[in-house]
C-alpha cells in the first residue's frame, strides 16, 4: 500500500495517508477531510466547506422552487378569475367592492319601474295581458340577474381570498428561506 504525503486543506499540516481512505480527521486542527483526485493530482478538501456549499445550493434550490410555485399560482389565478367576470352591456368586468350595491340598486330601480309599469298597464283596461306579461318577465329577469351577479361576486371574493392567502404563505416561506 502506497502512502501519500498530502497537506491539510484547512491548516496546511503534512499528512501521510493511504489514498484509498475517503474520509479522515486532521490530527493537527481536527477538520474532517476527504481525499479528492483530479487526474494525477491528489488533494484534501474540508468536508464542512462541502457541507456549507451543499446547504447553500439546497437553499437556493428551495428559493427557486418557491418562486416557480408563486409564478404558477399567479398564472392559474389570472386564468381562473376570468370565470368570475360579470357581463355588462359593453364589456365584462370583475366583481369589485361595489358590485353588490350596484346589483341591488339596479334591481330596486328596475322593480320600482316595473311596479309603475304594471300600475299604468292596469289603468289601460281592455286587452292589457301582453303588457302585464312583459312586466312580470322583466321583474323575473331583474331578480335572476341580481341573484346571479351577487352569487358570482361572492364566489369571486372567496376564490380571491384563497389565492391571496396561498400567495402570502408562499411569499412568507420565500422570505424566510432568503433570510436563512
Amino acid at each position: 500500500m502506497a502512502i501519500e504525503s498530502l497537506r491539510c486543506n484547512n491548516c496546511g499540516a503534512n499528512l501521510d495517508l493511504n489514498p484509498k481512505i475517503k474520509f479522515f480527521k486532521c490530527a493537527h486542527c481536527g477538520s474532517t477531510l476527504t481525499i479528492k483526485k483530479s487526474g494525477n493530482a491528489i488533494y484534501t478538501e474540508v468536508i464542512n466547506e462541502i457541507k456549507n456549499n451543499t446547504e447553500i445550493l439546497i437553499d437556493n434550490s428551495n428559493v427557486d422552487a418557491i418562486e416557480k410555485e408563486i409564478a404558477r399560482l399567479d398564472r392559474e389565478w389570472m386564468i381562473e378569475r376570468d370565470k368570475y367576470k360579470i357581463k355588462t352591456k359593453y364589456s365584462s368586468e370583475l366583481p369589485n367592492d361595489n358590485t353588490e350595491i350596484q346589483s341591488i340598486g339596479i334591481m330596486v330601480v328596475g322593480l320600482a319601474f316595473m311596479v309603475f309599469w304594471l300600475n299604468q298597464v292596469s289603468g289601460i283596461g281592455g286587452n292589457s295581458g301582453f303588457f302585464t306579461l312583459f312586466g312580470f318577465i322583466a321583474i323575473g329577469t331583474l331578480i335572476y340577474k341580481t341573484v346571479t351577479n351577487l352569487s358570482t361576486a361572492n364566489s369571486y371574493r372567496k376564490a380571491e381570498d384563497a389565492y391571496v392567502n396561498r400567495r402570502k404563505r408562499l411569499t412568507d416561506k420565500l422570505n424566510n428561506n432568503k433570510k436563512e
